[in-house]
């Protein structure tokens, strides 16, 4: 089975293939001092790849899914404890 999301916003459904972490850095000299001082600026992000209905792969930010199901489960119902029943 698989694991099916939803852009928020989105109606269409998708497959999520797998996750991926992305950081970058970079320097440039500073505006005053030139060489000698540089300003850096640095990203992390966290993306998913998805795949459409035709195959299309797509990265979308993580914080932008839904997670609909894992294998057919809505994830409200695995994650209910039986002993609460």
């Amino acid at each position: 089975m698989a694991t099916i999301v939803r852009l928020v916003g989105d109606s269409r459904r998708y497959l999520l293939i797998g996750v991926g972490y992305g950081t970058s850095e970079s320097a440039k000299p500073h505006w005053f001092m030139g060489d000698l001082g540089y300003e850096r600026r640095s990203t992390d992000q966290s993306l998913v790849c998805l795949c459409d209905s035709a195959g299309k792969l797509y990265w979308a930010d993580s914080d932008e899914i839904t997670v609909e199901s894992i294998d057919g489960i809505p994830p409200d119902a695995a994650l209910t404890d039986p002993a609460d029943t």
